[in-house]
């Protein structure tokens, strides 16, 4: 019989064998115990005891088990040095694509400013081209305006012109025409009256030259003034007794106010300020209505002196007062007209006034009458 001490609890009986077999012993020290028997059976009592010493294997050395622990670590340091490179290079690569799509999303976003600025410099030209072919088309549809205005205008002035000029002419033709033929006798009355037709009428005919010419001065800024002290009540009243007979063929009279017992002088051109003001009487006096009255007002407003024309007529019609000073206008400019002129006069008057450095405006009320003011600056008394 026998046992491993220390590895087996009890003795192990095996007849017809003298070895014992043992595996996976783990190395060390051990004591195998036997027991001999005689042939009756009979074992000794104090058994036989073996050392035995089970030698481990290379790699359960210590020094081994050190040295692949060594290793283990050398090849984990190796695998973990390349784990961290590799995931540096990672990180680097990550690092430069993110760079690169940074790089490209800066590009792109500087292209697309850049286009985007192109675009807005593209629209504001554009905008600007748009304005300025507004503007153009503008100034080309009012100078198109303009045209048609003045193509008006001139027909209108030829007709004026004709219908002016064809009248007194007429009148002078047949008045001369029956003195040419002796079907009057001189020195009778029908003789003096056909002279005095045709007399008229040469005067009609010098004062349509004369406002042509004096439009044509003013246009060309040859107009002048011969600037003196006038006294203008006096002047006023000149201009009253010089339209008498003007305001007789339309059964109108005449009236002129001013304040009594003073002089009122101011620095004119008197020929041309009774032009003004015979204009404005003629106008007034062809315009009212027969037994109406025709007054020439003077006051005195701090420093100037305010002259009025009133008249109880038609009035100018609303639509037509923007034009009232404008050249060759008239309420009717057609060949049958009722009332005579050119459309000059109060153009005229308006330039006269203003080269004064005076103003003229007016107000009118359809069927009621009109009222022309004009304000000139007053002036000392020549001594």
């Amino acid at each position: 019989m026998y046992r491993l001490k220390g590895f087996d609890e009890d003795w192990i009986h095996q007849q017809g064998k003298h070895s014992a077999y043992y595996s996976n012993l783990p190395a060390g020290d051990y004591q195998l115990e036997v027991l001999g028997s005689n042939n009756h059976g009979l074992y000794n009592d104090v058994p036989l005891t073996l050392q035995v010493t089970v030698l481990p294997l290379w790699w359960q050395h210590r020094g081994v088990q050190i040295a692949l622990g060594l290793l283990l670590l050398s090849v984990g340091f190796v695998v973990h040095l390349y784990r961290l490179c590799h995931m540096q290079q990672i990180n680097r690569l990550l690092q430069e694509s993110v760079q690169q799509k940074a790089k490209a999303q800066l590009i792109l976003e500087t292209k697309v400013a850049e286009r985007t600025r192109a675009l807005e410099e593209s629209s504001m030209t554009l905008s600007l081209r748009t304005r300025q072919l507004e503007k153009s088309l503008a100034e080309v549809a009012k100078a198109n305006r303009e045209l048609k205005r003045l193509d008006q205008l001139k027909d209108e002035f030829i007709s004026t012109v004709s219908h002016e000029l064809r009248t007194p002419l007429t009148s002078i033709r047949g008045a001369v025409g029956l003195v040419a033929q002796k079907v009057v006798v001189p020195e009778t009355n029908s003789y003096d009256v056909l002279l005095s037709t045709a007399l008229e009428n040469c005067e009609r005919l010098s004062q349509l030259i004369n406002d042509l010419l004096d439009v044509q001065k003013f246009e060309s800024g040859k107009f002048s003034l011969s600037v003196k002290p006038v006294e203008l009540i006096e002047l006023c009243q000149q201009a009253i007794a010089g339209m008498q007979s003007y305001a007789l063929r339309y059964q109108v009279r005449l009236a002129c106010e001013y304040p009594e017992h003073t002089e009122i002088w101011v620095n004119a051109d008197a020929l041309r300020l009774r032009q003004v003001f015979d204009n404005l009487l003629s106008n007034a006096v062809k315009f009212s209505k027969p037994a109406g009255l025709v007054r020439l007002s003077l006051q005195l407003v701090g420093t100037k002196v305010q002259l009025d024309v009133i008249d109880q007529g038609q009035g100018i019609p609303k639509a037509f007062q923007e034009r009232v000073f404008e050249k060759f206008s008239q309420t009717d400019a057609s060949d049958t007209r009722a009332k005579e002129g050119t459309g000059l006069g109060l153009a005229i008057c308006k330039k006269i006034v203003e080269s004064h450095e005076g103003t003229i405006r007016f107000v009118s009320v359809e069927g009621q009458g009109t009222t022309f003011s004009i304000e000139l600056l007053c002036c000392d008394k020549p001594s």
